[in-house]
């Protein structure tokens, strides 16, 4: 005589459980992604936001950016903290992992802050974003994952 009483998982809620797993993970992970997208695009935001604060007490202080050479130029005189890059530093990393450098823009009054190995589709709404805090959007631009923002 069998006994049809055996408790137990049977294969058909085993492989519901693990469908359910699966989708879950996918969901996930595509929450992950643009969340991480988001914070890398805020970092990069705040990068610029604080050099062209610094660029500004430059300007107080030396009248045009003519005599700007490197990021470190703003650390040396204290406009930004060290993390910005230590003493003879010409550029820091971004959050692509590519670097961010300064430079005098086309008019020794602009300033060029230049993002490197920027992804293509992060680019353009980095890009986008620069005008709102106070940078000349007709000069910003995004180009061979670059971008320059023109403040």
């Amino acid at each position: 005589m069998v006994n049809r009483n055996i408790k137990g998982i049977g294969l058909l809620e085993l492989v519901l459980a693990l469908a359910i797993i699966g989708v879950m993970l996918v969901s996930a992970t595509r929450y992950f992604s643009v969340v991480n997208r988001s914070h890398r695009l805020e970092q990069a935001i705040e990068m610029v936001s604080a050099i062209k604060a610094a660029g500004e007490r430059w300007k107080v202080a030396k009248d045009n950016y003519s005599t700007l050479s490197k990021m470190s130029d703003f650390v040396d005189r204290g406009f930004l903290p060290s993390i910005y890059g230590a003493s003879g530093t010409s550029a820091i990393k971004n959050p692509w992992g590519g670097e961010v450098t300064v430079a005098k823009g086309t008019d020794s009054t602009l300033l060029d802050i230049t993002f490197t190995k920027v992804p293509t589709e992060e680019c353009s709404v980095f890009v986008d974003r620069i005008p709102a805090m106070g940078c000349d959007a007709s000069s910003s631009k995004c180009s061979d994952n670059t971008a320059v923002a023109t403040c």
